[in-house]
């Protein structure tokens, strides 16, 4: 490549406050599989093992923070952004395919993502809220100030042992869920029932 122009776009990502090319490119601990279409904010903090798709951001501006963790797959058209307050985010989650958007943008908090979650199909997560380990949200679900409990991922057996889901699409403003519990909307979410996940995933008898 152009020396010339690979220094042109390391100073065009300085100037926003991204990690140029060139640092992309001399990770070890990360794996960035196309660096000239991935953005990573200067002041995030990254772990390791983490595998970064093609057309990624991970961005902060003003006071906000993301921090993220190991082993996170992030596929193409995922989308995190902390304007204030902090983005958390654990370890061994994926985010996409279908492609994901994490917004902490409004007022001051913090936005919790632990581990071994799956946030997939144009998901949105907005503003504070929590989503437990294991938790999942399936679908094109704007999903605003909920907490969604802990449990085992989406391969343990027992279903509703697994964390929270929300599935479906439409939004979800304000709701609680815990461990083993699911909402499968179509709209307002406030409409739809509480259910445990074993009525859509039984256990298998021995």
């Amino acid at each position: 490549m152009n020396l010339q122009l690979l220094e042109r776009l390391d100073e065009m990502r300085r100037q926003s406050n991204f990690l140029t090319v060139t640092e992309l490119l001399s990770q070890e601990d990360n794996t960035f599989l196309d660096p000239f279409s991935t953005l990573i904010g200067s002041g995030v903090r990254l772990g390791a093992g983490n595998v970064f798709y093609p057309d990624v951001v991970v961005e902060q501006r003003g006071v906000g923070t993301v921090q993220i963790g190991d082993g996170n797959l992030l596929y193409p058209n995922t989308f995190i952004l902390a304007t204030s307050g902090a983005v958390m985010i654990g370890s061994h989650n994926q985010f996409g395919d279908g492609g994901c958007a994490v917004k902490l943008n409004g007022p001051s908090g913090e936005l919790r993502i632990g581990n071994r979650g799956r946030y997939t199909s144009s998901a949105e997560l907005v503003g504070n809220s929590t989503f437990g380990d294991g938790s999942q949200v399936v679908g094109r679900i704007t999903v605003i100030g909920c907490h969604l409990g802990a449990g085992e991922d989406h391969t343990y057996p027992d279903a509703d042992q697994r964390g929270a889901v929300l599935k479906g699409f439409g939004q979800a403003r304000n709701l609680t869920l815990a461990q083993g519990q699911v909402v499968n909307g179509a709209g307002q979410f406030s409409d739809a029932p509480v259910e445990m996940q074993s009525k859509y995933h039984p256990k298998l008898s021995s």
